[in-house]
């Protein structure tokens, strides 16, 4: 069975790419490497095998790269219709693992939106306090934790 990369890193010249399955399979690596110097679009490559990742210098479009890999059964490229790696979907997985995180460790009690409410109500409370009535500190932090929470509630957060 051929293995599965996934591109983690691509701009025009370099992409780097990490096939989790073969991590730490120092043979397969050095074989991906001897193979990849054999396609003409490949100026360079370094592997990595203790983190599964390749650092792949090449000219031209890295879907001849990909194409040729798959050919030769180096590797196939994941399905590349969903981008896993960009900002939104990034930054969604880490909210996600963060919630999940935070109701592991309540017991199910709080999750990230009301722990952020928590937090920035409290630092109203804080502001108000010590006095501070000027804007934008005490009302700011309301106003964030209550829209926080609100969209929260209103959406399925558990994923």
């Amino acid at each position: 069975m051929i293995p599965i990369a996934q591109c983690v890193h691509k701009i025009p010249s370099r992409a780097r790419i990490r096939i989790p399955s073969r991590k730490g399979d120092e043979v397969f690596f050095t074989f991906l490497q001897e193979r990849l110097h054999r396609c003409e679009q490949v100026t360079e490559s370094v592997i990595n095998p203790l983190t599964g990742g390749v650092l792949i210098f090449y000219t031209g479009d890295f879907s001849a790269i990909a194409e040729y890999a798959k050919k030769q059964h180096i590797f196939r490229m994941a399905d590349t219709k969903h981008n896993p790696n960009t900002l939104t979907h990034v930054t969604m997985d880490t909210y996600k693992n963060l919630d999940a995180q935070m109701k592991k460790l309540t017991g199910g009690e709080l999750d990230l939106p009301g722990a952020t409410f928590i937090a920035l109500a409290g630092a109203g409370i804080y502001k108000i306090a010590q006095g501070n009535f000027t804007a934008p500190a005490w009302y700011t932090a309301f106003w964030y934790a209550l829209n926080i929470f609100l969209k929260a509630k209103g959406k399925d957060t558990s994923g």
